[in-house]
């Protein structure tokens, strides 16, 4: 199957609990592994201790059809050419949204601490769309002191395409057609129980009035029609103009401090911190600056480690000792040669 979108790639910021698992899974059943680069926290700890290059250090950007994670902003498009960038973006209705989220984070809270979540837990955390849209892109808002959702809305005229969880699966098809690759999607991660959130649709909707906004503004029809599926229109000639500029002001130190900040988010996370310390210590040789990249997991362990419950910290003893032993392995093996 040939199509004309064959060199495009997908530019794909994932907010969580908007069926971007899906999409992410489909595409890693149609691409090679090296084609479908994931940037987030997890994944940059992952590559870290697998010993790999950061996404930002790849040396061929060429053959990659999709970046996709909750770490992907306006800096992953420095990699590929306008003409291939293809900024992809879902929106789900945020009372659905946040039923989706509680019940991801009740999993998570009672796995790690032993007890639910409150209600107010998961308001604290409200208008997550346009919060994530306006941070991961700032320079594509025309003015910060407009309320949130129009600055949400001014970076989301950058987009190509822009797509609603409800109406994905038609949405989608058209797309994966012009990629070249098979309509037929998969859906994941659904959960058989649901974790109850003790509050009525519009407690939910008045805490998230920018996010509503947001949602009804991109909640009208729309066509895909050569590359482009947009509600409130592409406007190309604006964000070619901000890549412009970004690319002349976004220094490499910039782009290191960003890679830097989520390995150590990830390692923290993941319970590697120690372990990635002593690491860097011993083999410093896989990364980039392995002595700011230590700071950054100091710093960001200090903070964390307060929090760790008995399990936990016996977690992280564990990956602590496989990491030694693989340092072991590679030193042994380095002077056998």
């Amino acid at each position: 199957m040939m199509s004309d979108g064959n060199d495009a790639t997908i530019i794909f910021p994932h907010i969580p609990k908007t069926g971007g698992t899906t999409v992410f899974y489909h595409f890693r059943t149609q691409y090679d592994d090296d084609a479908v680069q994931v940037v987030g926290p997890f994944n940059a700890a992952r590559r870290f201790v697998d010993g790999k290059q950061q996404f930002e250090e790849l040396e061929d950007f060429s053959k990659i059809k999709v970046i996709q994670g909750h770490g992907v902003d306006e800096k992953s498009l420095f990699h590929i050419p306008d003409e291939r960038a293809k900024l992809f973006i879902l929106l789900r209705h945020p009372v659905s949204l946040t039923r989706s989220r509680f019940n991801q984070l009740s999993i998570a809270r009672t796995r790690r601490k032993g007890s639910a979540p409150k209600a107010e837990d998961i308001l604290e955390t409200s208008n997550l769309m346009c919060h994530r849209i306006v941070s991961l892109f700032p320079s594509f808002v025309k003015n910060p002191n407009k309320p949130l959702n129009e600055q949400a809305i001014d970076v989301l005229e950058c987009f190509d395409l822009v797509l609603r969880t409800e109406t994905m699966n038609e949405q989608l098809g058209p797309i994966l057609d012009w990629l070249g690759v098979s309509q037929e999607v998969e859906q994941r991660r659904v959960a058989d129980d649901k974790a109850y959130l003790d509050l009525s649709d519009d407690e939910i909707l008045s805490a998230n009035q920018e996010d509503l906004a947001l949602y009804e503004a991109c909640n009208k029809p729309s066509t895909f029609k050569r590359g482009y599926n947009n509600p409130l229109g592409f406007n190309k000639e604006r964000r070619a103009e901000t890549m412009r500029h970004l690319r002349q002001s976004v220094t490499t130190d910039e782009i290191d401090h960003n890679m830097h900040a989520r390995i150590a988010m990830g390692l923290c996370k993941e319970h590697w911190a120690p372990a990635a310390m002593e690491w860097l210590d011993t083999m410093p040789g896989h990364v980039k600056n392995p002595m700011a990249l230590k700071r950054f997991v100091a710093e960001e362990w200090e903070s964390k480690k307060t929090e760790l419950n008995r399990d936990q910290i016996k977690l992280v003893k564990q990956k602590t000792k496989r990491l030694r032993a693989k340092i072991n392995n590679i030193e042994n093996s380095d002077s056998s040669l």
